[in-house]
């Protein structure tokens, strides 16, 4: 595929965030800013602080399915209860697809 090249201006303070964004993405400005003008899907990478919070939400989750399905006594309203809070802690809060 041929190549052409585009420039475009921006302020120094646009410039700078476009670098740190492209940074904490792990993308050269060019990537992130082609990325973004086609409308692709754009991730920036987790801190370490972010990713052990992370971990203890998804340990959360799995309390919350665990609890679901304890079998002792009849808890089938409580276990269904639970049942959604783990979809919905799943999906809103671990950003995953049910």
């Amino acid at each position: 595929m041929e190549q052409a090249k585009i420039e475009f201006k921006v302020s120094v303070i646009e410039k700078g965030l476009l670098q740190l964004r492209a940074k904490n993405c792990g993308m050269t400005m060019s990537e992130y800013s082609r990325r973004a003008i086609l409308g692709h899907r754009i991730r920036e990478n987790l801190t370490r602080k972010q990713m052990k919070v992370y971990k203890k939400l998804f340990r959360c989750q799995r309390e919350f399915v665990q609890l679901a399905q304890d079998k002792r006594g009849d808890r089938t309203e409580l276990a269904q209860k639970y049942r959604e809070l783990a979809g919905l802690f799943k999906e809103k809060v671990l950003g995953f697809k049910t």
